[in-house]
Order: C-alpha cells, then sequence, then structure tokens
C-alpha cells in the first residue's frame, strides 16, 4: 500500500495524498486530523476487504459521529447531498471508496479500482449491484442482486459482487456479463480483471486498531475481551499462560526482549491463583542481579500502559496496527526506545504500523536507527505525514528521512515551535 488518498471528509476539504511505509508517522498540532486518517484508513480497509456496504464510522477506538460530522462542509452548507471518498494506490494500481448519506450515516455507493490493463467500478444501486468492467479487448456489465435471502447466513458479502472478495469469487466461478461490446468476454479479460483484483486484494490482511492506551492496573485479573484502549490485554495474557499454550512461551521472549529495550521491564510472568484469577508480574535487573517479582500495579502506569502496545507489536496475528499516542505515561528514554521498537516490528516482524504521535524523542530515535542501520530499514521504508491547518482545511505533507538520518521536504513550518522555543531559552 503506498499511498492513501482523502477528500471532502472532515477536516480535509481538497484531495489530499499520503505516502504511506512500512513505518509511518502522523505527526502535527491537536485537531489536525491525525486520528480522522487513521480511521479512515481503517473504514477502506474494512469496505473491500469484508465488503461492507454500510461500514462503522464509530467504531472504537474511532468515534467520528453522524454523517454532518464527518463530511466536510463549511458552517452554512447543505451537508446532505454531499459526498467524500477515500482510496488507496498500491504500485500501479488505483482504489477509490465514494460515500454518500445514507439512513444510518454513510454508506458505500461506488468502489472503483483499475490499472493499466483492466478496470472494475462497482455501482450500488436499489435491489442489485453493478459492475462496469474494461480490458484491452473491450468493456462488459455485469449486475447481481443485492437482496437477502430467507436463510440468515447468507449475507451481502456471499451473494452480491460488492467489493474485491466476491467479485473475484464470482469470476471464478463463471459469472457472465449481461452485455458489452461486441467482442465476447473471454478467458485473458476474465484473467486480467482476476489479476487486478488479487493484486489490490493482497495489501488487506488482519488488522489492529489501537486508541491511546488507558488502561488502568488491576492487582488481580480475570478473563475478559480484548479492547482497543488495552484493557483486556493482561486478561489475554493470563489465559494464554494458563493453558500452557506453546505460543506463550514465544511470546513472553519476544514482549520481554521489547520490554528490555525500552527498559520498562526484563521479565514478565503471570502468577494464577486460582481457576480464573490471576496476577500479572515484573521485574527488572540492575547489572547481573535480577529483582523482585512486582506486580504492575506496584510499578506505576507505565508497564500497564506499554505493555498492550509491545503485545500488538510481537503478537504473529496482528499484521496491519495502528497506534495512538503510543508514548502517553512514557519517559523521554523510554520513549525513544519505543522508537526503536518500532523499526524492530517493522524490519525483523514483517508488520506495517501507523503511528499518530507528539514524541519528538521518538521519531528522532527512528531517524538515528535507519541511519545506524541498526536494522533492515531503507528511507522509502519510513514516512513522516505531517498536518498543518489551513484557512479552513488541513493540509498533509509527505516528509521523507534520508539515509543520513536528515528530515527532507518538509515545510517551513515543520518545527517552528521547538525552533522559536530553543531560540527564546538562548536569548537569540
Amino acid at each position: 500500500m503506498d499511498r492513501v488518498t482523502v477528500r471532502n471528509f472532515r477536516c480535509f476539504r481538497e484531495y489530499q495524498s499520503a505516502r504511506l511505509a512500512p513505518l509511518t508517522l502522523l505527526v502535527g498540532e491537536n485537531s489536525t486530523g491525525k486520528t480522522s486518517l487513521l480511521a479512515l484508513i481503517r473504514i477502506l480497509w474494512q469496505t473491500v476487504y469484508f465488503e461492507d456496504i454500510k461500514p462503522n464510522f464509530n467504531q472504537e477506538p474511532f468515534n467520528l459521529g453522524s454523517y454532518k460530522e464527518i463530511v466536510y462542509h463549511e458552517d452554512n452548507d447543505d451537508y446532505s447531498n454531499q459526498e467524500f471518498s477515500g482510496g488507496f494506490f498500491v504500485d500501479d494500481c488505483e482504489l477509490e471508496v465514494k460515500f454518500k448519506k445514507g439512513i444510518t450515516g454513510p454508506e458505500v455507493f461506488q468502489l472503483s479500482i483499475k490499472n493499466a490493463n483492466a478496470s472494475a467500478v462497482w455501482t450500488q444501486r436499489e435491489g442489485f449491484a453493478a459492475v462496469e468492467t474494461k480490458t484491452a479487448r473491450g468493456s462488459w456489465y455485469f449486475e447481481k442482486s443485492s437482496e437477502f435471502s430467507d436463510d440468515f447466513s447468507q449475507d451481502f458479502a456471499i451473494q452480491g459482487i460488492w467489493g474485491l472478495i466476491s467479485f473475484h469469487r464470482l469470476l471464478r466461478t463463471g459469472l457472465e456479463p449481461k452485455n458489452g461490446d461486441d467482442t465476447s468476454f473471454n478467458e485473458k479479460d476474465r484473467t486480467d480483471l482476476i489479476n487486478l483484483i488479487i493484486k489490490l486484494g493482497a495489501v488487506f490482511g488482519p488488522q489492529v486498531a489501537g486508541g491511546p492506551v488507558r488502561s488502568k492496573p488491576q492487582r488481580n485479573y480475570v478473563p475478559g475481551p480484548l479492547e482497543p484502549e488495552g484493557n483486556g490485554v493482561p486478561n489475554y495474557l493470563a489465559a494464554l499462560a494458563n493453558s500452557n499454550n506453546e505460543s506463550w512461551k514465544t511470546l513472553k521472549k519476544d514482549m520481554e526482549s521489547f520490554g528490555k529495550k525500552i527498559g520498562v521491564f526484563d521479565e514478565i510472568k503471570i502468577l494464577s491463583l486460582s481457576n480464573d484469577t490471576s496476577q500479572l508480574q515484573v521485574r527488572k535487573y540492575t547489572g547481573n542481579r535480577k529483582g523482585k517479582w512486582r506486580n504492575i500495579i506496584d510499578v506505576g502506569y507505565v508497564v500497564s500502559q506499554i505493555l498492550p502496545v509491545i503485545f500488538e507489536l510481537t503478537r504473529p496475528e496482528s499484521h496491519f496496527i495502528f497506534l495512538q499516542q503510543p508514548e502517553l505515561h512514557l519517559h523521554p528514554s523510554a520513549q525513544a526506545g519505543l522508537g526503536s521498537i518500532l523499526c524492530q516490528a517493522v524490519s525483523d516482524r514483517d508488520k506495517i504500523v501507523l503511528v499518530e504521535t507528539h514524541s519528538d524523542q521518538l521519531i528522532n530515535r527512528v531517524r538515528m536507527d535507519l541511519r545506524d542501520k541498526k536494522y533492515d530499514l531503507k528511507p522509502e521504508d519510513v514516512s513522516i505525514l505531517y498536518f498543518e491547518r489551513s484557512d479552513a482545511t488541513v493540509n498533509i505533507y509527505n516528509i521523507r528521512i534520508d539515509e543520513d538520518g536528515n528530515i527532507v521536504d518538509q515545510p517551513p513550518s515543520y518545527r517552528k515551535f521547538f525552533r522559536q522555543e530553543v531560540n527564546r531559552s538562548v536569548g537569540i
């Protein structure tokens, strides 16, 4: 996934294109649209991967409100007929999803994908979905009813041709066009469309969205679900450890490695108190001396805050990870260490991580680790997106880090506040 695009969404009035990389850092002042862009990326992922025409714009940790609060409009505008869009570029493939006002919120009414060899445009109509396709040889039109069957298990994604998976499945099973050019629709045309869908669909793997971690440490834990703000992670770890699952040993080792790098703990263990109650304990080393095991509630907030972040970065099931301000409650040295484990996560563990951050220490560590070649990272593997207000809208600037760790292509306003504060401190 090379770029994400946005138009007429929240604070973004004009068309914006933001470069994505295995590690993408979103920076800027408060209320400049960083969280909104993360939310849109997840919505696009859900729409394309799960084929949902009614995506949830208020699913934790992102709560974007009503359609009026989601679509860009001036104070006195009639927003009801306005639409907004978002999309992706993947190599030579382009995807765009258009949304309009529905009864219960935004609904998808058009999805288009194209490359040099083929294109397909889905349009949601009353009672059916229509797909107009083109290949090098001609153009064809498909349609499929979008009515729900009596069998509740047969949902729209299975019956319809909305989205990449359904259309791919129906093409594979011999879907024929309703009409088209005089040229017959043959296997070469079918293959061109399938290859387009496969190439674009391959970028949509399992994803995890985490809000700013605000979990409160507990002395004892009982089983419970994972939550975007990290509250369920100790419960999950306890259940995994008590099951004697081999994956617990691997996860424990990986988490301890990251805990050491940040400097918050060297070992972690689960102390079982009963069948359904456990304690989460950690300890640090001083030289060769191992410290005492301590309950995480007795070591301050830092462990309970950083644990969910480390958990997602090390968990094999997490591939596409959204993090909001993971540096909360961390000492500046630990924030810098977090920059290193982000680099390691995308380099050694094949993660794609988007991070909204206000931490200079985190960004500077990423720059230095790239410069020092500590991990298998190239300059193109890191992107900085800088968000800046401009009149009634927000602009996104694409900033790079070169092989020497220098910031490249930044606008004059980037870090202006910090330069002014430094100058003031030295009397300039």
